[in-house]
């Protein structure tokens, strides 16, 4: 497997290398370096099967990287020291995040994800899809259940389940009661004209709800308390809209 890895730190680029030739002997270590810009000149020209990549140096981010180049079917492995930027970095369909210093038992798990990956069938992929889709039953043109495709798997959910939807960006965050959490690649608005008929509510500009799980509206405070305890904002000239959709 053709790597390259992309960090300011000459120290832990060695450190990183000694750890992945141990844990992964099929990884060929074809290019370092500590210069982003060099690497988006090399990597323009020689494509690779995996990218180590740091996200804060002093030319560009880790980001801002990614931004300028990459190849589709690049997997990319974050290694950093700040854990601020998983969400980010999970947004940017990475494989992994790690904090440095990196295991060698978080490395082995990271490669072996991207092993998976590209062993998986597609056409297995689409029968999942397929059955989760004949699952979905409907009455009145209400969904009962919602296929949504995530990162690194196929989630069924009960729409019951959905406490809320918030926008992110252009990607769009479910929060069900059990307070789990699942991101899709689709807007925020897909949603709403997809679930209008199952009372899902455009509460603020980024919140869309489940008026099943209204807890309450805090009226001088512009917020909506759901059922699973989390606080929305609503802008108050939708205040007439909400009560008369919760009747």
């Amino acid at each position: 497997m053709n790597t390259v890895i992309v960090d300011d730190e000459p120290l832990y680029v060695e450190l990183l290398s000694r750890k992945l030739h141990q844990v992964a002997p099929d990884i060929n270590i074809v290019a370092t370096f500590n210069k982003p810009i060099d690497a988006l000149v090399f990597l323009r020209q020689n494509p690779v099967d995996l990218l180590f990549l740091d996200v804060e140096m002093p030319e560009i981010d880790g980001f801002a990287f990614l931004d300028l180049f990459r190849p589709n079917d690049t997997p990319v492995i974050f290694v950093t020291s700040h854990e601020g930027y998983a969400l980010k970095a999970f947004r940017y369909a990475a494989v992994d995040y790690l904090l440095k210093p990196a295991q060698a038992n978080e490395l082995s798990e990271a490669i072996n994800k991207i092993n998976r990956v590209k062993k998986e069938d597609l056409f297995s992929q689409m029968d999942v899809l397929r059955s989760a889709m004949k699952e979905i039953q409907s009455e009145n043109s209400r969904f009962n259940r919602l296929v949504l495709n995530t990162q690194d798997k196929v989630v069924v959910l009960d729409v019951e389940e959905i406490v809320n939807i918030e926008a992110s960006g252009p990607y769009s965050q479910f929060f069900t009661i059990d307070k789990k959490q699942y991101i899709t690649s689709k807007p925020l608005g897909h949603y709403e004209d997809l679930l209008r008929v199952n009372n899902f509510f455009r509460l603020h500009r980024s919140h869309l709800v489940n008026l099943l799980h209204v807890n309450s509206i805090m009226k001088d405070d512009g917020v909506v308390l759901m059922r699973n305890g989390t606080q929305l904002p609503f802008t108050k000239d939708n205040i007439s809209k909400l009560l008369e959709n919760l009747k």
